[in-house]
């Protein structure tokens, strides 16, 4: 905290302030002594009234500028940071200290050797802004590559600036200054800034963050929600709240079994569709597909039909409609059969849940697990993707060989059939509409459409639009397709129940069959990090909602694969593109649109990579939390995500150097005003 001589200056009294406070003082004195003459020429006025009359105007300022500077009010950037720093650190906040940048250097040495780097050791491209290594080590002489083309050895390290400020974002530059650490060494040059310098936060920064983490400490709303995981787990980058009443919410979902419905005569029926389907005739029926009805003959013949629970496959007209029949009828008439309307099962939204997509560090593990008697494997937690392994992940092989097969399933995906796509008119609106009878879909779900429009087609698929209950889309931008005859389509979903995917409370199945009981077989498991923690958080007594359920979740996915090409004669340093792509991509918010012109600018600006080929090579595997099969696809222009909890990373960079075509200005045997010959 300031003391009084810090400030002493800013609190000089003035005329007024003395005369008021001689006057106080000669009242106090007063008082307390009343045979003392304090009037004005008295010795006694002059050597102690007016000396303490200054000394009490000066604690009065004193005073009023320590309760001035106590009010967040009246605080500012001028004012004393300790200050600022006490009064919120009284509420539990605390500023954000800024971070250091860090440069990836390549130092240069006459020969190859071991190379020992001291924490102390200073670089610096001017003398002033100092750079350090991240810690003592000590590399090996097989660290180190050779450079042919100046006969030197080199090693790329990481140097931590000496402080936190902005002026260390430097990312080109020789080290021109050094600590005299080993006689070998001959000069530095820097690949690429590392980790840009974030400055501390000011006091106006500060407080304005303060303003609502104060107000909003607890887990029930948006900001509340962002401030309370970001102020506990800094590792958080990215952040997107679905509560109650969103389009996307899915899991809040239950299930409520209609009542009683009425008994309808219908008049006539009979068998289609090469006994698959059954049309029945009744005047204004009203049905719509997907309903369930029960269907039964009149009469006392033993061999009367009898169906329950068969769904209306087809809407004829409004007279006319079709079931799925589930049974061999012979083709006839049937007489005053009876149809009662199976009690709806309709999906309401009981709220209560809030899924906290926060998951955007990921991390990979290989792991040997041991199989169940039936031959499975439960893996559990936020798994996004698995890979069988040839190397093992324990202390012995495997027992189970590499080549077996094997299914993985999500124990929360379901099928539904008995239903009929379609799409407008070509070119149509650009996706598939499906009309299921108080269906549980949301917005941003994807499904999987096997048999349509071909009996082999298996489209992956995003929910795009809710018509209402009954009616919704899928996909955008699609082709017209011409269905094939005799299809019987399945569409594989998500439970609501079981809407678990990527969260701690997600259950991953790997069955190799019973023939493989008690058998080892090792994966290599990508998942995304630290969910654990900010559950365990989410789910304390001292920080859960009552009335509510908070999950936390990984974001929807998009790995993307990098192969670039960059025309020169020198390889870009190791490294350099990711530290380019990176930060791009952790700046785009959940469901951002990654606009490729945008990235190519950025790797291709002041010392980024230059010859960059366009448009970039860029192919991905999107992987949803509906634990479907990652969907695959190529980038041209831009990628529009699927869902807004979708975020971008990097899987794989992978970069070829072509050589710069040489142009010759003088191709020999040719006349000077020919045109010029380009090399390859």
């Amino acid at each position: 905290m300031s003391d009084l001589y810090s400030v002493i200056t800013g609190i000089q009294p003035d005329q007024q302030d003395i005369v008021e406070a001689e006057l106080l003082a000669t009242q106090i004195l007063s008082a307390q002594f009343p045979d003392i003459d304090l009037r004005e020429g008295t010795g006694i006025r002059d050597l102690v009234i007016r000396p303490s009359a200054f000394l009490l105007a000066l604690c009065k300022k004193g005073f009023n500028y320590y309760f001035s500077q106590n009010t967040l009010d009246n605080l500012d950037d001028n004012s004393d940071q300790a200050i600022v720093d006490g009064i919120l650190g009284n509420m539990f906040l605390t500023r954000n200290k800024g971070t250091s940048a860090v440069i990836n250097v390549r130092l240069f040495f006459a020969r190859s050797k071991s190379v020992s780097l001291n924490s102390n050791i200073s670089f610096s491209t001017d003398g002033v802004l100092l750079f350090y290594p991240l810690l003592t080590s000590t590399y090996p002489a097989s660290a180190l590559q050779y450079d042919s083309y100046q006969n030197e050895w080199y090693l790329d390290v990481d140097l931590v600036a000496a402080q936190t400020s902005t002026d260390y974002n430097i990312s080109s530059g020789s080290l021109l200054y050094f600590s005299n650490f080993d006689p070998y060494f001959l000069h530095g040059e820097i690949n690429y800034l590392s980790q840009v310098s974030t400055n501390p936060e000011t006091n106006t920064e500060f407080i304005t963050r303060a303003k609502s983490a104060i107000s909003t400490r607890n887990l029930i709303n948006y900001p509340s929600i962002a401030s309370n995981l970001q102020q506990n787990f800094n590792y958080i980058n990215k952040l997107l709240t679905v509560g109650a009443g969103e389009a996307s919410m899915h899991r809040d979902q239950v299930n409520i079994v209609g009542g009683p419905t009425n008994t309808i005569l219908a008049t006539t029926m009979f068998e289609t569709d090469s006994g698959a389907k059954m049309q029945i005739t009744l005047s204004n029926h009203g049905f719509i597909v997907g309903e369930l009805v029960n269907i039964v003959e009149s009469g006392s013949d033993p061999s009367k039909v009898i169906l329950l629970g068969v769904t209306i496959s087809d809407i004829v007209d409004s007279n006319n409609f079709k079931v799925l029949l589930n049974v061999s009828i012979p083709n006839r008439t049937f007489l005053a059969p009876y149809i009662t309307l199976v009690p709806g099962n309709v999906w309401i939204h009981q709220g209560g849940c809030v899924d906290v997509y926060c998951g955007d560090t990921l991390t990979s593990e290989l792991i040997q697990f041991t199989t169940d008697i039936n031959g499975k494997i439960t893996i559990p937690g936020p798994v996004y993707a698995i890979e069988r392994s040839t190397t093992s992940g324990g202390s012995s092989a495997d027992t189970i060989g590499f080549f077996t097969s094997y299914t993985s399933s999500f124990s929360g995906i379901q099928t539904w059939a008995g239903f009929v796509p379609s799409q407008p008119s070509s070119p149509g609106d650009g996706t598939i509409h499906i009309n299921w009878k108080n269906h549980p879909l949301s917005i941003g779900r994807m499904i999987n459409l096997q048999g349509w429009p071909q009996t082999n087609s298996s489209l992956f698929l995003t929910v795009s639009n809710i018509i209402d209950g009954d009616n919704f889309q899928i996909g955008r931008n699609i082709p017209y397709y011409t269905p094939g005859s005799g299809l019987s389509p399945v569409l594989y979903y998500v439970h609501p129940q079981y809407d678990t995917g990527f969260s701690n409370r997600q259950n991953l199945t790997i069955d190799f069959g019973s023939s493989y009981p008690s058998g080892t077989a090792s994966f290599v498991v990508y998942s995304f990090d630290n969910l654990d923690s900010i559950q365990n958080y989410l789910d304390s007594s001292d920080n859960r909602v009552l009335t509510a359920d908070l999950l936390a979740r990984g974001f929807d996915l998009y790995v993307l694969n990098f192969n670039l090409i960059v025309y020169g004669t020198t390889l870009p340093a190791s490294g350099l593109a990711f530290s380019i792509i990176d930060p791009f991509l952790k700046k785009l918010s959940p469901g951002q649109d990654l606009i490729l012109s945008d990235l190519t600018a950025q790797l291709t600006s002041s010392g980024g990579i230059s010859g960059l080929q366009t448009p970039l090579g860029i192919n991905f595997k999107y992987y949803t939390k509906d634990m479907l099969a990652p969907k695959l696809g190529t980038a041209v222009d831009i990628i529009i995500p699927e869902t807004a909890s979708s975020i971008f990373t990097i899987g794989n960079i992978n970069i070829t150097l072509v050589n710069t075509p040489t142009l010759l200005s003088s191709p020999p045997n040719t006349p000077p005003y020919n045109p010029p010959t380009y090399l390859y």
